[in-house]
């Protein structure tokens, strides 16, 4: 499913789409979770065999190439938020709008036993940390200070927020363009170079695809 949608064959991945509703047992879970269980009766599902079932239900065709041709390296200029006091705080989401120059922050409550305690975290590679502005779950706040001319210490608390920290590093980025198709210029396919009457290729067909049910760690 991954490779046709990568490559935007909409009809094999309608067809993939369609075989894994029916097969791998996709459904919720626990406080809004989703995985796939695979008809294998077990509590939870499996880490690794839903993260790569996962993967093809993210991102439109050529996604995955663009992480490679074309990698978002403003990001390491942009800024940023760390010193996080994890597992307790979790963040759900941490992005720049190159619009509107603002750093949206989402947290939850990694540890529940820590709900309401208080935290602190950093936000650093800023403009002019002197000129910040920040709001939380659409109220102004001030529980935060200056502590170098690039970076910010924000006081919180543990649980559910969303920071809107206007940081004032606004620009724009280049819209993605889709790769230039490249044609393979190799070897005719079923053949390996130096091959001839005397040297065969060896050749192996697999009839059917069967998935082992080998014994995997709990942890998986």
């Amino acid at each position: 499913m991954t490779v046709a949608r990568e490559f935007g064959d909409e009809i094999t991945t309608r067809r993939l789409t369609a075989f894994a509703e029916e097969n791998f047992e996709p459904k919720f879970f626990g406080d809004g979770e989703f995985g796939f269980w695979f008809g294998l009766g077990e509590q939870w599902p499996r880490g690794q065999l839903s993260a790569c079932a996962m993967v093809s239900e993210v991102g439109g065709p050529g996604a995955w190439v663009k992480l490679f041709r074309q990698p978002d390296l403003a990001k390491f200029s942009e800024p940023t938020v760390e010193g996080v006091d994890y597992p307790a705080l979790g963040i759900v989401q941490a992005y720049n709008d190159p619009d509107t120059g603002v750093l949206h922050v989402g947290t939850y409550a990694g540890d529940s036993a820590r709900v309401g305690q208080d935290t602190t975290f950093r936000v650093s590679r800023l403009p002019d940390s002197a000129r910040v502005t920040v709001r939380c779950d659409g109220a102004q706040f001030h529980h935060w200070r200056v502590v170098g001319p690039d970076e910010i210490a924000m006081e919180s608390t543990i649980g559910t927020h969303v920071f809107e920290i206007v940081t004032g590093r606004v620009g724009s980025r280049a819209p993605w363009q889709p790769p230039t198709p490249r044609h393979a210029t190799g070897p005719t396919p079923g053949r390996t170079p130096g091959a001839g009457p005397d040297r065969p290729v060896a050749t192996t067909r697999t009839p059917h695809l069967v998935v082992a049910q080998a014994p995997t760690p709990e942890c998986c």
